[in-house]
């Protein structure tokens, strides 16, 4: 989240009641407590969703994207992602799992984040 603030995204996060000032606080613009409400099922479309949890059906994700928007899973595995129909139902919206192979520009890019705070 920080680091999508960082770049000049608009971020919305979704927690808990218990983390709502949190997420506030670490930067999002906008928070949804997911005890109260599906950002799913809101008006609102994102251009990405980064997922730490993928408690619900892809369709629901992929329901609210931008037409060209992106979600990325952290939590499901290899072979989920790739079974089942959605993938050919995506149209321009791209399903992508998470891996993380560190660079030293990326790790650098972080460090001078922390320094300005």
């Amino acid at each position: 989240m920080q680091i999508a603030k960082a770049l000049g995204a608009a971020v919305t996060g979704v927690s808990s009641t218990r983390n709502l000032d949190l997420v506030r606080f670490i930067g999002a613009d906008q928070v949804i407590d997911y005890t109260q409400e599906d950002f799913t099922q809101g008006e609102l479309l994102y251009d990405l969703i980064l997922d730490n949890v993928a408690n619900r059906p892809l369709s629901a994700y992929t329901g609210a994207l931008t037409p060209k928007g992106v979600y990325v899973a952290c939590a499901y595995s290899t072979a989920a992602l790739i079974r089942g129909p959605f993938v050919s139902m995506l149209g321009s919206k791209k399903v992508i799992q998470l891996t993380h192979s560190p660079k030293a520009t990326d790790l650098l890019f972080i460090k001078e984040l922390m320094e300005e705070g």
